[in-house]
């Protein structure tokens, strides 16, 4: 969906900037650009949901050996 929506822009930013540069207006180019760059950004993020993983379920899947190591290692230290 994400490369469905890149190509889109691609495009749409043909379509409607090419034009605009082509004529040598310059700084409505630029400002095209930079409104246009700031939508793909927001209209990508909606697409591909970007969410951020939990880190505490991150950090005992990656580091479950050295956890179940120190749980064995524990109760020495409780006596």
């Amino acid at each position: 969906m994400t490369v469905a929506v890149i190509i889109l822009l691609i495009v749409l930013f043909s379509v409607f900037g090419l034009p605009i540069y082509q004529r040598g207006e310059k700084k409505e180019f630029f400002v095209f650009t930079f409104l246009f760059m700031l939508g793909a950004v927001y209209l990508i993020s909606l697409v591909s949901d970007f969410e951020l993983p939990n880190p505490t379920n991150l950090i005992i899947k990656t580091h479950q050996p050295a956890l179940q190591l120190l749980e064995k290692l524990l109760p020495i230290f409780d006596k």
